[in-house]
Parts: structure tokens; sequence; C-alpha cells
């Protein structure tokens, strides 16, 4: 084998291809020795090993196999290797940075052997750093005021990883920057031009694709969400309305595909701007004027947000989060090869199968034991002319939250008053099945394997979810923000298309702290993560025969959904006319303390919405890329890509089916009863919202091969019945700024 071939593959990240070289995977042995600690500051210890002298790979990030081979920590390990000079910490020298999952210890001084198993990306700067991932959740740690310093520490906080750590005073390290590198966020220029007063919107370019601008996360343009906190920074002129300095957040058109509005893929974001997340979410913007189109200088710059998830006032809160999985899978296939002794991962598998057994199988052999033994027996009654496999995954559910405020209840908020039912709800269905010629353990299938055979693979689901907000008959509520009375069904993508891959380097480090090894194993299941990451339903069989092979796959999804959020008859809604008044109630948030002048914020939104986004695969076929994991359970990495689009075939003949039934019914209401009294400020407003969003994909795939005669069809059908009313009683009584009504289907 050429010396050149396999420095090529490895200059060039192909880590596949120098191994099948090599014969073996390229591995780097060397001691551990202190680094300058950084990782061990972000919560993400990283072991250091010098590769000077070494021929080495592409630089950049690495799924590794990892082998401690002395020391009390010795064994074998997963784990994500980072090769290079660390630009993001201003390393020169290259040496090899090694984070071990699952795994705490000193192993300075031990020897190290890190395997690479698959090139994941090339070295970047990440855009924030500090100790701190996106989307998990912290403890406060409440500071008392130390006398002896100029500031009030009282009006500070502190993070800590758990309610222990918090306990104990054991606080993040959080940094504003290490070794020069600042933490970033997104931030949106824009001109005079962009701004329109009429319509109270600006125009924030996103160059996706191009990497311009300002937005230094990748490649890829970054817009701003539903509700995004954002700081203003005046230009070179004032616009009216808006404070320079001042935090507001982001209004932005949403749809069925993008639920939060921060669609990547666009050239441009329009946006408007509120004063609070409550008055963003009901659609209240703030009006701005005209600008001079010369005008330069603008921005917009996201924040960082900790949010508690509680209410900000008063909150009578429903939740839940439901993640629902069922798999199950069956196969024929051939007797292991006598191809010589057994490798010591051969021998490690057959322990581990004696060591961590199938049960289900281990009883199912048992039960069957007798009728193995005795089918090649004359009169047995068995048949050697069929075999069959079948995979069957079935989920059910049925969940209800209710939020509700009593009958003459009395409630009272100088903040907000919010009363939410919410179900976030995702489910997973993984049917599969298939079936081959069987081949002795000498690769001879004569006398050893059913000339036809049949593989049926069926996923079932079916699920139930009412989430119900009311204000029951008589109670009356007081705030002088926003009032909510919200219920929400939600089925999220399982990873949304655009970001099913990490886009920026803080991407893929929260993820990689967030899911530890599963944030690179996902990619490396021989579906580029594809199945386990995008498809809620996944239902595939193969069946290959000597004489005639039958494939079959069905999908049936049941699915029924009760949103509602309903005020009552009379029902009283910011009628206290002495709570919103400074003289009887003073707050900061009384209108007569504003200083614009603008009035009451009190915002009253009453909103029922249900949004599904899933992606559903029914078919007959096989599909593999290459494929790879960092469990050291199963090292072998296949790299060959097998793609066999007709799943069912035979010498004589091969038929496949497939059919994928979806039966959906949605009743998504938001009213308002008779008697009911709402007022909404004059800088505030009133609405009522009942809608509902479905994205669905559904596909399905069939196909038969055969010598003589072939045989393939699908059937695909969806039933979708919605019932969606947003109403307001003709005997209400609403004053304030607006009202409005709107009920839609998307």
């Amino acid at each position: 084998v050429s010396s050149s071939r396999i420095r090529a593959a490895l200059e060039a990240g192909d880590i596949a291809t120098a191994s099948d070289l090599l014969g073996y995977r390229y591995t780097v042995e060397a001691e551990v020795v202190r680094g300058k600690a950084l990782g061990r500051t972000i919560g993400y210890p990283t072991a250091n090993m010098s590769i000077e002298g070494l021929h080495p790979p592409a630089f950049g990030v690495y799924a590794v196999l990892v082998d401690i081979l002395d020391g009390r920590h010795a064994g074998s390990y997963r784990g994500a290797a980072s090769l290079g000079v660390r630009p993001m910490f201003g390393g020169v020298l290259p040496n090899i940075e090694t984070f071990i999952f699952d795994f705490s210890g000193d192993i300075y001084g031990a020897n190290l052997s890190v395997a690479l198993v698959e090139y994941l990306r090339p070295e970047m700067k990440f855009d924030s750093i500090g100790g701190l991932v996106d989307g998990q959740e912290y403890v406060v740690i409440r500071l008392a005021d130390d006398l002896s310093t100029a500031r009030d520490e009282s009006e500070w906080i502190q993070l800590a990883l758990t309610e222990q750590k918090a306990i104990d005073g054991d606080a993040i390290d959080l940094k504003a920057d290490t070794a020069g590198v600042p933490i970033a966020t997104n931030n949106k220029g824009f001109t005079g031009a962009d701004v329109n007063g009429n319509t109270n919107t600006i125009v924030l370019a996103n160059p996706a694709f191009t990497g311009a601008g300002t937005v230094d996360f990748s490649l890829l343009g970054q817009t701003f969400e539903l509700g995004q906190a954002v700081v203003y920074h005046q230009g070179s002129e004032a616009i009216a309305g808006l404070e320079n300095g001042a935090t507001y957040y982001i209004i932005t058109g949403t749809d069925e595909y993008n639920l939060d509005g921060d669609q990547r893929f666009v050239g441009e974001q329009v946006v408007q701007l509120a004063e609070s997340e409550n008055e963003a979410r009901a659609g209240i913007a703030i009006d701005i004027g005209a600008v001079g189109a010369g005008a330069s200088g603008f921005s917009l710059s996201a924040t960082h947000v900790l949010d508690s998830g509680f209410s900000t006032g008063i909150g009578v809160q429903a939740s839940l989060d439901a993640s629902d999985k069922a798999s199950g899978g069956a196969g024929l296939s051939s007797e292991d090869r006598n191809d010589g002794p057994k490798t010591k991962w051969q021998k490690f598998e057959a322990a581990k199968e004696k060591i961590n057994p199938n049960v289900t199988d281990k009883i199912f052999q048992a039960l069957t034991k007798d009728y193995r033994d005795n089918t090649d027996k004359t009169g047995s009654g068995s048949s050697g002319s069929l075999s069959v496999a079948g995979g069957l995954a079935v989920v059910y559910t049925d969940h209800t939250v209710t939020a509700t405020v009593g009958l003459d209840a009395e409630l009272k908020s100088n903040e907000d008053l919010e009363v939410t039912a919410g179900i976030s709800q995702t489910y997973q269905l993984t049917a599969e099945s298939d079936t081959e010629p069987q081949e002795n353990a000498n690769g001879s299938s004569s006398g050893e394997s059913a000339p036809n055979t049949v593989s049926v693979a069926v996923s079932v689901g079916v699920l139930n979810n009412t989430a119900t907000a009311t204000v029951a008959s008589g109670a009356e509520l007081d705030a002088l923000r926003a009032t909510r009375v919200i219920s929400n069904i939600t089925y999220p993508f399982l990873t949304r298309p655009d970001a099913f891959v990490p886009t920026t380097a803080g991407e893929f480090l929260d993820a990689v702290q967030a899911e530890g090894y599963q944030a690179i194993d996902k990619y490396l299941d021989g579906y580029f993560g594809i199945q386990s990451g995008l498809f809620n339903s996944w239902t595939r069989s193969t069946a290959t025969a000597d004489n005639v092979g039958v494939a079959g796959s069905v999908t049936v999804l049941v699915i029924n959904n009760t949103s509602k959020a309903i005020v009552e008859p009379m029902v009283r809604i910011n009628q206290d006319v002495d709570w919103r008044d400074d003289a009887v109630n003073p707050h900061g948030n009384q209108a007569a303390r504003r200083d614009d002048g603008l009035g009451g914020e009190q915002v009253v939104s009453v909103e029922a919405t249900t949004y599904m986004q899933t992606i559903n695969m029914t078919g007959i076929f096989a599909f593999n890329l290459p494929a790879a994991t960092l469990d050291p359970f199963s090292p072998d990495f296949d790299r060959k890509l097998a793609v066999k689009p007709v799943g069912s075939s035979g010498e004589k003949g091969g038929f496949g089916g497939a059919i994928f039934i979806s039966v959906l019914g949605n009743t998504t209401h938001a009213t308002v009863g008779d008697g009911a009294h709402v007022y909404s400020g004059s800088d505030g407003g009133f609405n009522i919202k009942a809608e509902e969003a479905i994205t669905g994909f559904a596909f399905n795939q069939a196909g038969g091969e055969g010598g003589k005669y072939a045989i393939g069809g699908t059937v695909s059908w969806v039933s979708q019945t919605s019932d969606t009313l947003a109403q307001l009683s003709g005997l209400a009584f609403v004053t304030g700024r607006n009202a409005r009504i709107y009920a839609g289907s998307m």
C-alpha cells in the first residue's frame, strides 16, 4: 500500500479510506500532559496530548474511541477529539485534545490511545464561551450585599448546575471572554431605507450562504425568533418611538413550516418591535416614525435570556412535555461464517450476548425449543417451505392538561396574569423487518433456508391530547400588564430540518455538552441520523428469497387533539378601576408613571392553538449509509454504502406493498362568553385567536423484483377533520384600544 495514498487520505480527513489502507484505525498514542485547563473552566475537560513530530490528519473534530492504557482508570471509553492548534484559544502548536464522555478522573501522566473513527468538522472558533448551554436548566444562587463594596451584590445572581451545588455555593465560572475571544450575539444592522413608519416594520438583511454582514456564526444566516429580546442601537438619526439602548421584543411572521419565525434560509426578515414578550406574542407593535433613507448605523442585537418558565406576576399554569417511543424489529439472516479464529471483539460480542441477553428473545427461544429441535423429523408437521418475520411498534397515549380559575375567584397582579394549559408531544415509531436466504457457516443456503419468505413491518400510533385553560363564571382578574388565557398543543419537529446539522460552532458545543456522545453518534447510525432525528414513524421491510419474496409495510396513525381557551360568561377582566389608579395602588407599571404618556399597557389575550410538524416514512427498501458508532460495544465501522430501493425479490417472483393511513381530528376553540367584561389599556389591546398549523410529510414507497413476475404498490390515505373557532359573544362588553378576532388554519 502506498504511504503517499495514506497521507493524502489523512490530510483530506478521509479516515475511512486511511483505515482501509492501513488495515486498522489511525491511532495516536501519547502521554496526557497538562494544558491550560480552559476546557475544565467551561465544564468541558479534555485530555491533552502532543502530536509534534507526527504526520497528523486534517485538523478538526473527530469521533474517537479512547483506551486509557494504564493507571486506575484503565479501560475503553468513547469521546470526541479536537486535533489542531486550538484557534479558539489562540494556540499555535499542534496537539490533540480529547473529551471523554461520561468520565471524571485525574489521568495526567497516563498513556492514552486515541483511535479516530470519523471526521466531523474542521476547526473553528466558537461564538460564545462561559459555561452555559442553550436550553439547559440552572439553579439560581441569590447573593447577599457585601457592605465592603460599592456594588449592591443583592441585585446580582449566580448560576449553579444543580440544587445541591447552589446550596454549597458552587457557582458556574462565567466569562465574558477567554484568551481574547468575546461572547458573540446575533447582530443585525439596517439603514433608514429599511424602516417603514406606515407599517411600523424594519427589514433586516439575512445574508445566508455568503458569510457577509455582521453574522459571524457561520455561512448560514441567523434570524430573530418571535418574542426574542433585542437591544436597539440608534444610528445617525433618531427613530421616533424607539429609545437608544432600550430592550424590545421581536414580532415576526410564523407559518406551519416555522412556528418560531426564525427561518434561516431567507434573504431578509421583516420585523416589528414590542415593549414586552407578551405584547410581541399578541402582535401589539410599537408605533415608529419614518427616518431619512440616507440614515445609517442602526442595529438590533440579540440578548442572552434567562427564562424561569414561570409567569411574571401570577400564573395558573399546567404543562406536559410528552415523549412516546416504540420500536420493533425482526429478521432472518445467515449464520456467522467460518472465516478463521474469532477476533477479540467477536469473542467480546458473544460474551456480551450472554451477559446482557434479549430477554424476550430468550423466552421465545425456550418456548419454541421443542418445535425447532423436531422440525426436520418425519411427521413433525412443520414446513420448511416458508419463513416469516415481522416487526411491530405500537404507541398509545391519552393526555389531559387543565388549568382553571374557579368560580368567583379574584386574582390581582401588578405585573402579568396568565392561565395556561399546554402539551408538547413527540412520538417515534420504528418497525423494521428484513429477511434473506439463510446461509450456513460454509456459505451455502441449500437445505438451510425456506425458498419462500414473508417480511412484515407494522407501526401503529394512537394519540389523544386535550389541553384546556378556563376562567370560570364570576371570576375577576386584574393585571397592570398582560392577562393571558392560553391553551396550546404542539407536535414539534423532532429536529428542525434547517437545524438538523449544527451550523454554528456554538450549536455544536451546546449539543456535545447537553447530549454527550449522542450528539455525534446520532449521525453515525447508517442513515446519517435522519431515522432517529427527523422521522416520527419509520416503517420498513425487505424480503429476499430463493423462490418468492413478499414484503409489506403498514403505518396507521390516529390522532385527536382538543385545545380550548375559555372565558366563561360573567367573567370580569381589568374592571377594578382602583387597581389601575396609581393613587390607590402605587406601582411602577401604572400608566401615570409612564414617560411616553401613552397610557395603560393592559393586554388581554385569549388564544387556543394546535400546531403539528411531523415526518413519516413507510416503504419496502434497504438503505444504509457509511455507519459508525462511538459505542465500544459496537466497534465495527461499516464504510460500505448500501442502497436497495426495491426491497422484495425472489428468483421466481417478488411482491412489495406499503400502506400509510392517517386519521386526524383537531378541535381548537378560543371563546369569550355572554356578559363577560374586558378592558385593555390605551397602549395595549385585546385579541382572540384560534389557530391550527399543520406540516405533515408522508413518504410512501414500494416495489417488487422477480425473475418471472413482480408486483409493487402503495396506498396513502389521509383524513383530517378540523374545528377551529374564535368567538366573542354578542353579549360581551369590550373597552380599550382595539379588539382583534382571528381564526385560521394553515
